[in-house]
């Protein structure tokens, strides 16, 4: 007990630090640039030492508006060295405390939580009591196309997840007057999906991840307005090329779209879950759905959440599995026609009567 105290004094003292040392770079680099966001009913405040990392952190983001939010507010202090020239302190941890998904050993709990994000060698630290964040990196150009698409993840979903809203990795398209979600490991065709939906006349809330409120009817809200594909993308889905913003990219990276800057009127911000959807990339002709069992949509959700996320454990998979059965599961065949996809998807978008309270609807899926 003396050791974990020990631990947590030193977590929070080594946080006081680097947030001293966040002033110094805000002071060498000529002062405060503030992004503010709502998100998910909160409110995010990003405050970077200098201009360097606004455009890294907060493109993805743009497109939240910061009205009025009801929730807390979460304050992100950020900072590079490179451009500020400011060193990080030494750090109360060794080489071997780094574990899995960048969680640094001694120094993650329910209050404090320090990560180590390895694709751009950055550090984050979350205070979930003081509504505070920390993020470093050495360098803004060491910060990799996919942190760029869902900047600060670790850090909202960690701080959301105390408050009853779960970051997950799926996909949403839908309508004012609901959304369904788009669950499955990566390749399964959530982006074929999302992307299609969208030129079909649906509206998108997330490609890759994003927010959803637990209840008798979750709430999805949209987080990132980034979406990723492989070039393969380009050639079915052309109305993209426009959007490409890293048209220079080695092979193996992704080519990734901020729609807000070139779609705004068809980005939506929140709706209510009407169902859940496992795409299958197979078959041909056009999209079909069909029922699918409430467990096969947990395990297509689950796993890439929980293994992407450091913040996640048993407390997420109990709020997914709550999500999951809240609403009915489909498989949604892909088929070879993009065309036919939100066709497919229209009908699910529609208010079920009966529905809350009603767990027979839900168990013959």
């Amino acid at each position: 007990m003396e050791a974990q105290a020990a631990a947590k004094r030193s977590s929070t003292a080594f946080f006081d630090e680097l947030r001293d040392t966040w002033r110094e770079a805000a002071d060498r680099a000529g002062g405060v640039v503030t992004r503010t966001y709502r998100v998910a009913g909160n409110r995010l405040e990003i405050r970077c030492a200098g201009d360097a990392l606004v455009a890294p952190l907060t493109r993805a983001l743009a497109h939240l508006a910061p009205d009025a939010p009801q929730g807390d507010t979460l304050v992100v202090h950020a900072w590079e060295s490179e451009t500020t020239g400011t060193t990080l302190p030494h750090a109360p941890w060794g080489p071997d405390d780094y574990r899995e998904h960048g969680r640094i050993r001694g120094h993650f709990d329910d209050r404090v939580q320090s990560v180590f994000q390895w694709g751009s060698r950055s550090l984050v630290m979350l205070d979930v009591e003081r509504n505070e964040a920390l993020y470093w990196v050495a360098a803004a150009r060491q910060i990799p196309y996919f942190e760029m698409a869902a900047p600060l993840r670790l850090v909202l979903h960690g701080w959301l997840g105390a408050r009853g809203v779960e970051l997950v990795h799926a996909a949403a398209v839908g309508t004012e007057d609901g959304c369904v979600l788009l669950v499955g490991k990566a390749g399964s065709g959530k982006s074929w999906t999302t992307l299609a939906s969208l030129a079909g006349g649906l509206r998108l809330l997330a490609d890759d991840y994003c927010l959803v409120t637990g209840g008798p009817q979750p709430r999805v809200a949209s987080v990132y307005s980034a979406a990723k594909t492989h070039a393969e993308a380009l050639d079915r889905l052309p109305f993209l090329n426009d959007m490409v913003s890293n048209p220079i990219r080695p092979a193996v990276d992704k080519a990734v779209y901020f729609l807000h800057e070139h779609t705004p009127d068809r980005m939506l911000l929140e709706a209510d879950l009407r169902a859940i959807l496992i795409p299958k990339r197979a078959g041909e002709g056009v999209a079909t759905v069909r029922p699918a069992l409430s467990a096969a949509a947990l395990a297509a959700l689950a796993p890439s959440t929980i293994l992407q996320l450091p913040a996640a454990g048993s407390h997420t998979l109990e709020r997914l599995a709550g999500i999951v059965r809240a609403v009915p599961s489909y498989v949604l065949e892909l088929g070879t026609s993009l065309d036919a996809i939100p066709t497919a998807i229209a009908p699910l978008l529609e208010p079920r009567l009966g529905r809350h309270g009603d767990e027979s609807s839900h168990r013959e899926h």
